[in-house]
């Protein structure tokens, strides 16, 4: 009912009471929506409950889990792949080796006991829910089609490979390459916040995982190609995984090479402190000064022939060298990266290569209890 239609009902006393009865429906109608609403919910927390009493039951009837149920030496099936390797593609060793080193980490194991098996659960990348879900199977005791699964997984741009490890796939598959190598982001509607939001966090998810995001002319292949030339004068990104903050302790350029050994020794025992900069510091400066003092004196020059500027001037620049420097400062560094040279240029590759008979070397040495830690398995990362 519009208002014009409302104020003619109220001139007159018929119309007040018209009015009135409408009102009287309309509440009617309101406290019957509520009603109904009130018990929409409630019949959804009773179903609520009730699945969560099934899915309590459903976990009481599941057998109780133990780490005992895991067989790790007997599932050993590389032992024959090694002899004969052309059963399995490069990639798919590098799926099975990380899924293997999954299933040791002592939180996939606790989280498999715990049966928290979700895909995502505690932050952790997709694949390693899988390991979680699938952890008393080995490799080849794997559905087929959970193997292809995983095998995309480790190819996806946003997959955290082992530390100095890459899991970029072979060239032999270059429609897949390309796939890594290169992801098209698609604006949102101009008029949708909620999508805008959820782009920018999306995109941000690919700056963590190294990539650039710019802008191509990709309406000629000229534009294209200009532009690859300049990204290939950019400097390089590196994962956001692979930086890590250090402390960076500077050390003066002259110090004896007892000091500086002295210093290194310091360093290793995790005893270095920043008091034993200063005094390296300070004792740097104090042999510029004596230095300084020296070579003053014997080019003849009296005392008396110094001004107090001058020599007020000339004992500050021996304190202080190039006026300024740092004792301590963090840093951000690039970690297990080694350098690899092409001609004239040099550029940072991964530290490890996926050698596949010593990791299945050094787990079945794990397995066997012949080392308490494995390196692969250590480098490997949850999320």
């Amino acid at each position: 009912m519009c208002f014009g239609s409302m104020n003619k009902l109220r001139n007159s006393k018929k119309g007040e009471e018209d009015l009135d009865k409408q009102f009287a429906a309309i509440t009617k109608v309101l406290e019957r929506a509520h009603r109904d609403r009130a018990r929409e919910l409630e019949a959804r927390r009773n179903r609520m409950q009730q699945f969560s009493r099934i899915a309590a039951e459903a976990r009481r009837k599941l057998p109780k889990r133990d780490l005992s149920q895991l067989h790790f030496q007997g599932q050993h099936w590389w032992t024959t792949h090694r002899k004969k390797r052309e059963e399995m593609t490069i990639d798919a060793e590098k799926a099975a080796l990380i899924y293997e080193g999954f299933r040791r980490r002592p939180e996939v194991q606790q989280a498999w006991l715990e049966g928290n098996d979700l895909i995502g659960a505690n932050g952790w990348q997709p694949f390693v829910g899988f390991a979680v879900m699938h952890l008393p199977k080995s490799w080849a005791e794997l559905h087929e089609i959970t193997q292809v699964t995983l095998l995309e997984e480790i190819h996806s741009p946003l997959f955290v490979p082992p530390r100095g490890y890459s899991t970029f796939p072979d060239k032999s598959s270059p429609e897949q390459c390309r796939e890594a190598a290169m992801q098209v982001l698609r604006l949102p509607p101009p008029d949708d916040p909620e999508l805008a939001q959820a782009f920018v966090k999306h995109a941000r998810r690919f700056v963590d995982a190294g990539f650039l995001i710019v802008a191509v002319d990709n309406k000629t292949g000229q534009g294209v190609r200009y532009a690859a030339e300049a990204i290939q004068r950019l400097q390089r990104s590196f994962r956001k995984a692979d930086m890590v903050d250090v402390e960076v302790a500077y050390i003066p350029d002259d110090l004896p090479q007892t000091e500086c050994d002295a210093l290194e020794k310091k360093r290793q025992d995790g005893t270095l402190t920043v008091h034993d900069i200063s005094e390296a510091w300070s004792r740097s400066e104090q042999r510029r000064d004596e230095k300084h003092i020296r070579t003053r004196f014997a080019s003849g020059k009296s005392l008396a022939e110094i001004n107090e500027e001058d020599w007020t001037k000339q004992i500050i620049q021996a304190e202080t060298g190039d006026g300024w420097h740092p004792l301590v400062q963090c840093e951000t560094r690039v970690t297990d990266k080694r350098e690899r040279r092409r001609g004239p240029q040099v550029e940072l590759i991964e530290l490890k290569r996926f050698d596949f008979p010593r990791i299945c070397r050094e787990l079945e040495d794990l397995d066997a209890g012949k080392i308490a830690h494995s390196e692969f398995v250590q480098r490997l990362r949850l999320s």
